[in-house]
């Protein structure tokens, strides 16, 4: 079904020489808090990476009403992770407030969703068609 919809991406221009790609970056951490793209850009421009596969967390952890606190990490506790289907429109909304050009520099990928929740492939097709200015 998703079969000849989810097109190759990387289409900015390489500006680095032996610049790097980076095949697997989070925008957000497991609280789904994040620094911002313009840190994420800042950080790869400083360590010579020309583009980078993004992509939101998939999951989030569960901060329990019986916790006075977040926990410092999303292992220091017994609370659950759960998939989180946000953090796909999250992301988006991070790199529509960039210059295209530097969005270029960005492959946007899908990972709010449970891979084995046979209605996974409606949610995916949903977010392909609710967003056709992304070329994923």
């Amino acid at each position: 079904r998703l079969h000849g919809r989810v097109v190759p991406i990387g289409m900015g221009a390489i500006d680095r020489a032996n610049g790097y790609y980076d095949a697997h970056a989070h925008m957000f951490d497991f609280n789904q808090r994040t620094e911002g793209i313009g840190f994420l850009i800042k950080s790869m421009d400083e360590c010579n990476v020309s583009h980078a596969a993004i992509m939101g967390t998939g999951l989030k952890k569960n901060w329990s009403e019986f916790e006075e606190r977040l926990a410092p990490d999303p292992f220091n506790d017994t609370d659950v992770l759960y998939y989180y289907s946000m953090t796909d429109i999250a992301m988006l909304d991070q790199l529509k407030s960039l210059p295209p050009a530097t969005a270029a520099r960005f492959a946007p990928t899908m990972c709010g969703f449970k891979p084995t929740d046979k209605s996974s492939p409606e949610q995916i097709d949903q977010l392909i068609d609710s967003h056709p200015e992304v070329v994923w």
